[in-house]
Parts: C-alpha cells; sequence; structure tokens
C-alpha cells in the first residue's frame, strides 16, 4: 500500500475536488468489506449533527448502516456544493485513514443515521494481514479516476437542466428507491437547495427546471418526495 497507492490518493484528491471519490472500501469485495466492519464500533447522529468536517485529521472512516448523510464543502461566503449522498451500505472518511491527510469534505447527517467506525488502525492491520486488498484498491481507485475524468469534461459543456439531470440521477443511485421498472423516488430529506448544491446551479435554477419537468410528466411530487421516470431523466442528462 506504499508508493502506488498514496500517488493515486494524492491524484484523485487534486482531480475530483478532493472528495468526489467517495466508497472506496465499499467497493472492495464483500467478505473484505464485512470482516474489516466487524472491528468497528456503533455511531449514531442526529438529523442535522456533523460527523467530521473539512480540514480535520482523521483516523477513522464510517460504514453507513441506516439513514443518510451529505459529503460536501462549503466557501468562505458560505456557499455549499454537495458532493453526494451517502445512504446504507456507504463507506465515507476512507481518504483520510488511506493517505493520513485532513479530511477533504464536511460530512452531515440529514436524517437520524447509525454507523460503524473503523480506525486507521485496524485498517492498517488488516490489510498487513490480506495484502491482496492493497491491488483491490489501487484498481478502485484507478476506475474513480478515469470516471471522474469523464465527469469533468462532461460537466464542462452541459445546460443547467442537463446537470440538475445528472445530479438527480446521481441521488438515485445513491438514496432512490426503485417504484417499479422505469421509476425511483428520492427520500423527503433531498432538498432543491441539496440538488443545487450537487448540479452547481442556484436553487432557484433548480426550482424552474423541477417546473417544467413536471408540466412534462418527467417527474411528480407526490407529498415532499419526488418522483422520477428515470428514461425521460436520462434524456435530459444528454441535451
Amino acid at each position: 500500500m506504499k508508493k502506488p497507492l498514496a500517488t493515486l490518493l494524492k491524484l484523485a484528491a487534486t482531480q475530483s475536488g478532493s472528495a468526489r471519490v467517495p466508497d472506496i472500501l465499499n467497493q472492495l469485495p464483500s467478505p473484505h468489506l464485512s470482516r474489516l466492519m466487524k472491528a468497528g464500533e456503533l455511531v449514531h447522529l442526529l438529523r442535522g449533527e456533523v460527523l467530521f468536517h473539512e480540514g480535520e485529521r482523521g483516523d477513522t472512516c464510517y460504514w453507513v448502516m441506516t439513514g443518510t448523510l451529505k459529503i460536501g464543502v462549503s466557501s468562505e461566503t458560505g456557499e455549499e456544493r454537495i458532493f453526494s449522498l451517502a445512504g446504507p451500505g456507504s463507506v465515507v472518511g476512507e481518504l483520510s485513514i488511506l493517505d493520513k491527510l485532513p479530511r477533504s469534505a464536511t460530512v452531515t447527517a440529514i436524517s437520524d443515521t447509525n454507523l460503524t467506525a473503523l480506525k486507521r488502525d485496524s485498517l492498517e492491520a488488516y490489510l498487513r494481514q490480506n495484502p491482496d486488498v492493497s491491488a483491490d484498491l489501487i484498481a478502485i481507485l484507478v476506475g474513480r479516476l478515469r470516471k471522474t475524468n469523464q465527469e469533468l469534461a462532461a460537466d464542462s459543456f452541459l445546460s443547467v437542466q442537463a446537470r440538475v439531470a445528472r445530479a438527480i440521477l446521481n441521488l438515485a443511485n445513491q438514496v432512490g428507491e426503485p417504484d417499479g421498472s422505469d421509476l425511483f423516488i428520492l427520500p423527503a430529506t433531498v432538498s432543491q437547495s441539496d440538488i443545487g448544491a450537487m448540479a452547481g446551479v442556484a436553487r432557484e435554477s433548480v426550482s424552474r427546471t423541477l417546473s417544467e419537468w413536471r408540466r412534462r410528466g418527467i417527474i411528480t411530487a407526490p407529498g415532499r418526495k419526488l418522483s422520477v421516470k428515470r428514461s425521460k431523466l436520462e434524456k435530459e442528462a444528454k441535451d
């Protein structure tokens, strides 16, 4: 896990805005992840509580058991950019325990959340006992870097509507609930501000876009949730 992995971690942080490479450990073969997390301790967060802040030193990563976390950064003026939401099965905070650098983002609970906390010492001991896992980590990081490069190139040329569509599709993959073969529902905890922060556009632009899509039958809004037709939204993401 020495030079190749450390180099890839630094490159991933540089190219991805430091926080767009989530769930690295979560992509390990499930037997490895399950054994790793058995060494962890239970942590409970209430809605609105911060798990850790950008810039803090970190020696722990967290596996989300229930609930949802948001991962993002804020500017000096208070403007927020959300990189992703993390639902059950996701892992957050692993970059800091792998590269030993400060936290690259702030992670906040947007609902009551239960997590399993894994210390760096436990991870390092596991990697010493299972050296083949380091090769898996390198392969996962390379794949993440390729995907990030593609996303950065695409984002440079996308319209506001396409950026909002891509943000909602990403949210669907992270925290969406399937509702038939072509529908998914976003939980009420996902706000228009969250979508805008992920898409890099103003909340007002999200509101206008969603209103247009409601008129065209791409989305509906039962209660505070958002029901979306995936196939139609995928077309919007390419325009």
